[in-house]
Order: structure tokens, then C-alpha cells, then sequence
């Protein structure tokens, strides 16, 4: 093989896919992954010059539809296919001057950024980036899962505020997402209480999140002890949020898991109280700051809601929800509504038909925890009536799974459909007209690495189960400081300061987003994806 000393990236401009802006990013990350490997590298915006240089390995980047027109494509052989989000990668030598060149190939932009992504994760981890983006094997991928969603919560103000409002995490983690190909990332508050059940509420920061972020021209809507100027970054950092996942192909949504602004009389914190609202004007104010808020910020693309008596509105909600949603179909870049399946009935069903938005339900894929990626094949046991035996749902069940067994009051309808709480329930009907995605619950990955390419790939393989769209992940630190429990520095993993990772915690679970992602997008994978991650680090061995 020909010794090559330095690489030409070539971005093909007259291509509609490769002029968008997250190809040109994707470009730019693939040129710095070289350049801090110490390889001389050109990047060039145009196709000027490809074919000439001798002494370099060319890299051509372009959208399917212009492939066929650059010298040397239709030697390689590949058939990329057309489907969203596909994408190919040719090794060949062209013939004008036998130069070695690299085909990154995208069917969109989404599969160009992966394409693009992929050469930059080989030349990062390989001990010779250069001979291995040389010798590369061509391959061609397309998606098995249209919806690929990871889920980030803030659920304590001491231990996410720091990680919330850092650029350069958002940078880091964003990349990280992308580059093994989820396509969906949700950034979610108010989960971490359940409403109407927990008693007293200790962290309410981001809870009922519009006046944290708004004001409401015609609502005196305040949060009291939150000033103006904190009120404006946190608006700011959810737009620089979503500008950074809508550059790297990533869809940006936001999960409001609470609509509560009142926590009971039990509550004697008053930090960040909400004050302005009533019984008579809450549903009116979520109408209209949720329509101000998807005005203000229209990077975000999806939202997600918990609509069942946990996410603070009593049952039954759905006059609540038909307020709320009056305006949403007057936002032009939201393109999906999620609904966490737990207690949706048919007049919740209805409300969403209306929105004029593609609408998904969103299950429990294993209860709280993660479990083996093959779906419930019954409802559980406890969904029934005692005494009534195995053939009988439960409409009236002793309780709704929650520890508090007297706290019935305003659960009116989950207690009739107490079986939606776990898996697909009642809503995989041939005639529904939603899509179906399938959520696993953070559980037990809170603190330990967790990593079984065979487990991810059959989660890959299952999430499209009867036709659903895919998975969504809650990454394994989503409850950590849950229920005022977190402290300043308490996100900290290791005692040993030689161990300890700041804000850059999630880094210990680079081996867990491989995984998840790349199996998710196609559980046929080859091995090389993850190897080459436990060759380049000494932590792991024998690979």
C-alpha cells in the first residue's frame, strides 16, 4: 500500500445534501479529529483539485444524488440506498493518477453526518489513523428504527445546573450522540417527583418549567426568588441546546413532565414558589406560554408530555390538555407530540388529532427498570382485581402501583387503566393512528457501566416490534439528586480524586451511547464499531 502523508477532505458544494450545516460541521469535526492525531490535512470547499494530488489520501464528501457524477463512484460498486438516513462508505482507487479516495456517501444530510462521523471515529481511536482510514472496508447502513431518542433530565438544582449551563458539555455530549447515530435527543424536567403522590417537594427548580424560562405578556406569572437575568439564560441555554443538536442532525425536544405549580399544603419549602396562578387560569397560561415558548424557541422540533395524575393535573385531564393544546398547531417547526402512555385514554386520543402534528405514545419498554429487549408477553398479574381471576382486567384495581396506597384522590382514570403503566397496554391496534415508541426506564444504570452489544442489538431488533418507530433511552445518571436528595458536588461518582470526572461524568458511559445508538440504528452492526473503542482505551483489554 502506497504511504500516503497527508489527507485532502474534499466537500462536494455543488451538492444540495453536503452544502447543508450540519454536513459543513460534520466536516469540520472529521478535519480537527485529524489534526489532533498530528495528520496534515487540507479541507477544501469544492471538488477543485480532486484526483491530482499523488502524495494524499482524498476524502470526497457529497449527497447520493451527486455520487454518480464524481470520477471513481461507480467503481466502487455500492448501491446506498435512498430510504432516510442511510448513508455509504467506498474505498477506491479512482483511476486519474491511482489516488488513494474515500466516498463518504449520505441519502440526506442526517446519513452524510453519520457517514462523515464514522471516518472521524475510526481516525480517533485507531493507532494509525491515516492506514486506517486508507484501508477501510466499504460498507452501506441504513436505519432498522426510524426513532432513536436519548433523554437527558434535569432533576436537581445543585447537581445539573452545572453541567446545564456549560457550552462545552453541550459540545462534547451532543458530538458523542450524534456520532453513533441517535437522531432524537430530549432534554426533560419535572420528572423527578410524582405529582399528587409525593408529599412534600424539596427541589422545584425547572418543575413547572414556562415562568423559569418566560414571561407571559397578560399573566402576572412569577417564580419568586428567580431574577430576570437568570429567567433570560436559561432561555438562551435552551436555544444554544437545540442550535447545537439541530448542527449535528440531531432532532432537539423538550419533555415538560409536570404542570403542577402548586405542591400541596404539606409543602413548607417556599424557594422558587410559583405565584399568579389558579385553578381558574392554570390551563389558559400553559396554553399560551407553551405557544410563546415554541415561538421563542423554534429549534425545538418535539415535545413530550406526561399526561396521567403524576404529572400534576388531577384526573381526569383532558379538558386540562384540550386547553393546553389549542394553540400548538400554530407552531411551524414542531414537527411531534409525545404522550407517556400511562393513563391515555380516548379523550386524550382525540385532543391530539386535532394538533395537526405527527403523534406518538410513548410506553414503559420493561416497568422501571431495564430488562431483556423482548416485549411483556401478558399484562402482569397485578393489573387484575383480586379474586377475579387471570381473564379479567382490573377497572377498579386496589391500587396504582404507588407507595402511597390512600393517595387515590384525582387518579380517576389510571385507576381504571392501571394496566398502561408497564408495556404496550392496549395501544398496539392495527387501526391506531399514532406511532408507538418504547422507553427504557434509567433503573439500576445509575451508577455501574453497562454494556452487552448482544442486549443493545436486541433491544434494536425489538423496539420496532408490530410496527413501532423505535426506543428511547434514559441515560444511566437521570435520577441522580432525585427528590431533593442532590447536594453541590454530589454528581461526583468517585471518592478518589484521581477518578473524579466533574461534569463530564456521563464519559464513564461512552461504552453504553456506543452501544445503545449503533445497535438501535442497525443491530447487524459490525463488531469493528465498539472494538476499536476498547482497543484505543487501557481501561479495557484483550480486545
Amino acid at each position: 500500500m502506497k504511504k500516503v502523508v497527508k489527507v485532502d477532505v474534499f466537500r462536494n458544494t455543488f451538492d444540495p445534501v453536503s452544502k447543508q450545516e450540519p454536513a459543513i460541521w460534520a466536516v469540520c469535526h472529521l478535519t480537527n479529529v485529524l489534526r489532533s492525531r498530528k495528520v496534515e490535512t487540507i479541507a477544501h470547499d469544492g471538488i477543485d483539485g480532486f484526483g491530482n494530488d499523488q502524495d494524499g489520501l482524498q476524502i470526497v464528501i457529497t449527497g447520493l444524488s451527486s455520487a454518480s457524477k464524481l470520477p471513481g463512484w461507480s467503481d466502487a460498486g455500492l448501491n446506498v440506498p435512498v430510504e432516510a438516513e442511510s448513508f455509504g462508505i467506498a474505498n477506491t482507487n479512482i483511476t486519474l493518477n491511482s489516488v488513494p479516495t474515500v466516498f463518504a456517501v449520505g441519502s440526506d444530510v442526517r446519513g452524510l453526518v453519520y457517514a462523515v462521523l464514522e471516518l472521524a471515529d475510526i481516525a480517533k481511536h485507531a493507532e494509525d489513523p491515516v492506514e486506517a482510514l486508507q484501508s477501510i472496508q466499504s460498507i452501506v447502513e441504513k436505519p432498522t428504527n426510524p426513532v432513536r431518542r436519548i433523554t437527558r433530565l434535569f432533576t436537581s438544582e445543585p447537581e445539573d445546573k452545572p453541567w446545564f449551563y456549560d457550552p462545552q458539555f453541550w459540545d462534547e455530549y451532543l458530538t458523542e450522540l450524534a456520532t453513533h447515530r441517535f437522531n432524537q435527543f430530549t432534554f426533560s424536567v419535572g420528572a423527578g417527583y410524582d405529582y399528587l403522590i409525593d408529599r412534600v417537594v424539596l427541589d422545584t427548580y425547572f418543575c413547572f418549567f414556562y415562568p423559569f424560562v418566560l414571561s407571559v405578556p397578560g399573566y402576572s406569572v412569577e417564580v419568586e426568588g428567580l431574577s430576570a437575568d437568570e429567567r433570560e439564560r436559561n432561555l438562551a441555554m435552551i436555544r444554544y441546546i437545540g442550535q447545537q443538536a439541530k448542527l449535528r442532525g440531531l432532532d432537539f425536544r423538550l419533555g415538560l413532565w409536570n404542570h403542577a405549580y402548586d405542591y400541596g399544603p404539606n409543602n413548607t419549602n417556599k424557594k422558587y414558589r410559583i405565584s399568579g396562578l389558579n385553578a381558574q387560569n392554570h390551563a389558559q397560561y400553559c396554553r399560551d406560554a407553551l405557544a410563546l415558548l415554541l415561538e421563542t424557541c423554534p429549534e425545538i422540533e418535539g415535545l413530550t408530555f406526561r399526561v396521567h395524575f403524576e404529572g400534576g393535573v388531577p384526573e381526569p385531564t383532558h379538558e386540562f390538555w384540550r386547553v393546553v393544546m389549542e394553540k400548538v398547531k400554530d407552531a411551524k417547526n414542531l414537527t411531534d407530540l409525545d404522550f407517556h402512555s400511562k393513563g391515555v385514554n380516548d379523550e386524550l386520543l382525540e385532543i391530539t388529532e386535532k394538533t395537526g402534528k405527527q403523534f406518538m405514545l410513548s410506553t414503559k419498554y420493561w416497568a422501571e427498570h431495564m430488562g431483556l429487549p423482548y416485549h411483556q408477553a401478558s399484562i402482569r398479574r397485578k393489573e387484575f382485581v383480586p379474586g377475579t381471576g387471570k381473564g379479567k382486567i382490573s377497572l377498579h384495581p386496589p391500587s396504582t402501583g404507588h407507595h402511597d396506597g390512600k393517595a387515590r384522590s384525582g387518579m380517576s382514570t389510571t385507576s381504571k387503566r392501571s394496566f398502561t403503566r408497564y408495556g404496550y397496554a392496549d395501544f398496539l391496534r392495527g387501526d391506531r393512528t399514532y406511532g408507538l415508541i418504547h422507553r427504557l426506564w434509567p433503573g439500576t444504570q445509575r451508577i455501574l457501566l453497562w454494556g452487552d452489544p448482544a442486549m443493545a442489538a436486541g433491544f434494536g431488533r425489538f423496539s420496532g416490534f408490530c410496527g413501532s418507530l423505535g426506543v428511547e433511552w434514559f441515560e444511566p445518571l437521570s435520577f441522580k439528586g432525585k427528590k431533593g436528595s442532590g447536594t453541590i458536588g454530589g454528581r461526583e461518582l468517585y471518592e478518589d480524586e484521581e477518578l473524579k470526572l466533574g461534569i463530564r461524568d456521563w464519559t464513564k458511559f461512552l461504552y453504553t451511547y456506543r452501544l445503545w445508538g449503533r445497535l438501535s440504528y442497525n443491530p447487524q452492526s459490525h463488531p469493528e464499531t465498539w472494538r476499536r473503542y476498547l482497543r484505543s482505551n487501557q481501561s479495557f483489554l484483550n480486545f
